[in-house]
């Protein structure tokens, strides 16, 4: 797609539905919105609990939403929610025990959950098992919850909406499973995979080749449609045309965590002295590399990895202590969480461990104050910060979906994006907005353009519509769409939500 009539008619309507540019107002708290000087501070959010109830956030999507568990006296756990603005309990829809463990970029929720107070996740990992006082994982879209039947939890959901996690199986063992509950139940589709033995813990979004050749020699020529799930020490890649499972074990003392959709994976590795080193695994190349720790730290954990731009984030420990830490796509550290530009933190109050981050560089996590509470902490750069990570992100999205039919396109959002930048620096509100509107225009044809490509190529192979939608749904960007509206939003130009079709 080019910038033609059809861009213009695109154009105009985005503007109907925007309004004018000129009318963008300054999102609160936002580091060097229009109108202020631009900063190069990171900016930082706490959550804490009146009735001095722990809170942990385990995970965050691209636009700043975030999710993880409230813990009562007891220990009881409650899943929370924070959707931008404010931050929800789920507990009376989820059960008395939840946790929501995972969140993607359509805001679907993953977890475990029982309407039994005695249950705890620990428990599904007992030696002597209780099915009684295990959980079950959920499912969360909207208004539509649902569980498995067998104790279980859930650690992970993609764009797609499929759910990877642990279940007790038959056979007394722990099981990684898939499951596909968005996917309606019909002959041939499978909403539910027992991966074999093991505890999978993240999981991918499918990655598809460029062209899908015709049923009839495809299965000849191999096609390899890859979905990777890890957990423990344990590599799951799935073959998302044929469902065909094939698992790595790796050395017992690793623990994989999360996974990216460039073929990278973090955790940490036992040692003997009973201490951890943070590490990454590359899933392709089957090549294993510790990561950085800062001076003085004796162990380190990466427990989150963003989905395609190599930012790893995770903890140390030293003798002052845990911090959270953020290393770069080399395995080098970015830094500990506490001392990045412009995060100012109450007195005596710490950000313990930052187990999730986003391309762009958002980090959910939480810190513990004097009285060893725990609060839950959003962390966000500035559009200093922000700017290189989403041009990465928007490269890696290219390399694996396609250039939309005309890579001018992918090279002019990309002009767009830093003319916007540009703009911002100076103070020029109206031509920021333009800009990111120009920028919106067109990474919305090119992502359209990959999933019309990719949905066309999946039913001419013979899958249903529903099936080749969830299939192809990673090609519409919905991650690189919420990056693109969280940075207009940070450079004073909001609304872009409803404008790159994410409006709720």
């Amino acid at each position: 797609m080019t910038r033609s009539k059809g861009r213009e008619r695109l154009e105009s309507r985005a503007r109907a539905r925007c309004g004018s540019p000129g009318l963008a107002g300054r999102r609160s708290g936002s580091a060097g919105g229009i109108g202020a000087a631009p900063s190069r501070k990171w900016h930082v959010r706490l959550f804490s609990a009146a009735d001095g109830s722990d809170i942990r956030l385990t995970t965050i999507a691209e636009d700043g939403a975030a999710a993880g568990a409230k813990f009562l006296a007891d220990g009881t756990p409650h899943g929370i929610y924070f959707d931008g603005k404010r931050l929800k309990d789920l507990s009376s829809r989820l059960g008395v025990v939840s946790s929501i463990t995972s969140l993607n970029d359509r805001h679907q929720a993953a977890g475990y959950a029982s309407s039994n107070p005695a249950v705890r996740v620990g428990n599904l990992f007992g030696a002597n098992p209780d099915p009684s006082i295990m959980p079950h994982a959920f499912f969360l879209s909207g208004r539509t919850l649902k569980r498995l039947s067998v104790p279980s939890s859930a650690f992970g959901v993609n764009i797609g909406g499929e759910v990877a996690g642990t279940f007790r199986a038959s056979d007394g063992l722990l099981h990684g499973f898939l499951w596909r509950p968005a996917l309606r139940r019909r002959r041939g589709t499978r909403t539910f995979i027992d991966l074999g033995v093991g505890d999978a813990r993240a999981l991918s979004d499918p990655a598809l080749p460029r062209r899908i050749p015709r049923r009839r020699t495809a299965r000849a020529a191999g096609v390899q449609s890859l979905m990777t799930v890890v957990g423990g020490n344990s590599v799951w890649q799935l073959n998302m045309l044929t469902d065909a499972v094939k698992r790595r074990v790796l050395a017992p003392d690793i623990f994989l965590q999360s996974v990216s959709n460039t073929g990278l994976a973090s955790g940490g590795r036992d040692l003997p002295d009973m201490t951890r080193a943070a590490l990454a695994y590359d899933v392709t190349r089957r090549v294993t590399r510790a990561l950085l720790l800062p001076g003085g730290s004796s162990s380190g954990f990466a427990g989150g990895i963003a989905r395609s731009t190599g930012l790893t984030a995770g903890s140390a420990s030293s003798a002052t202590g845990q911090h959270g830490l953020l290393w770069s796509a080399a395995g080098s550290v970015i830094g500990d969480v506490n001392g990045l530009p412009g995060v100012s933190l109450p007195p005596g109050t710490a950000i313990t461990n930052t187990p999730a981050v986003s391309d762009t560089g958002l980090l959910a996590g939480f810190a513990t104050t004097p009285m060893g509470q725990q609060e839950g902490v959003v962390v966000a750069p500035s559009p200093f910060t922000k700017l290189p990570l989403f041009l990465r992100a928007w490269d890696a999205y290219a390399d694996q979906w396609g250039f939309g039919g005309d890579g001018r396109d992918v090279r002019q959002v990309k002009a767009d994006v830093r003319e916007a930048f540009e703009h911002w620096k100076k103070n020029r509100r109206k031509l920021t907005c333009l800009s990111i509107r120009e920028a919106a225009i067109g990474l919305l044809g090119v992502t359209k353009s990959n999933f019309d490509a990719r949905f066309g190529d999946l039913y001419e192979y013979g899958y249903g519509r529903e099936q080749a939608n969830a299939i192809a749904r990673p090609a519409v960007g919905i991650e690189i769409r919420s990056a693109l509206a969280e940075f207009a939003d940070e450079l004073g130009c909001p609304d872009f939500k409803r404008e790159l079709g994410l409006a709720r």
